[in-house]
């Protein structure tokens, strides 16, 4: 166990790093898309934009998220179109939080995802000092055509885990434009949870 929290802490602390690592390095970072969404989602509440930057080479991405109760970073390395493996970090309810995320692909369509991390103070809304490894959380995703089937084990602190099964649906306005709408429901809590979104997209120089 304590192996594992060593691995959390010293993979999401590259975090801290990852704005310097952007400003150093001239390898035609750019703007590849804006996001606005809207609506209560798994890891999302209320209105929130987002913005994607990624490098000359694809290798490597950053995102910047937020929303009415949280905002967050993620700095990918992107091996091929199979593995990716992220430091994040951000704040949830004024409590800051940190964690690594990992992408893998083994087949077209399908992705399977885990994102642990750690926050400080004894729970979400009461940020400390104290690290509390309660973020656990494992996602299933299904692509086939403009759908996405979806399935979620997500687990804050003394929570219980939360299983939530969803579909969402892309349609595609212009080259540029495309929408997408979400349905979730959170098993556990016998909630549904609803989301859309607009995703502006802009060509590679």
């Amino acid at each position: 166990m304590r192996s594992f929290r060593m691995l959390v802490l010293v993979l999401s602390a590259i975090v801290a790093l990852a704005p310097m690592s952007i400003k150093a390095q001239s390898d035609g970072w750019q703007v590849t898309k804006l996001v606005v969404s809207a609506g209560k989602g798994l890891l999302s509440s209320g209105i929130g934009p987002t913005a994607v930057f990624e490098n000359a080479s694809g290798s490597r991405t950053f995102e910047l998220s937020g929303d009415d109760s949280q905002g967050y970073g993620v700095y990918a390395w992107n091996f091929g179109s199979k593995f990716s493996i992220a430091a994040t970090g951000g704040h949830l309810m004024n409590t800051p939080w940190v964690g690594p995320k990992v992408d893998w692909r083994p087949l077209k369509g399908v992705t399977l995802m885990t994102w642990p991390g750690v926050s400080f103070g004894r729970r979400f809304g009461e940020p400390g000092f104290t690290p509390n490894f309660g973020i656990k959380s494992g996602f299933l995703f299904v692509d086939v055509k403009s759908f996405t089937a979806s399935f979620a084990a997500l687990k804050f602190e003394e929570e219980k885990t939360r299983l939530v099964p969803g579909l969402a649906w892309t349609k595609a306005i212009t080259s540029e434009y495309s929408m997408l709408a979400e349905g979730d429901y959170d098993l556990t809590n016998n909630r549904p949870l609803y989301r859309v979104q607009l995703t502006r997209t802009f060509a590679k120089k």
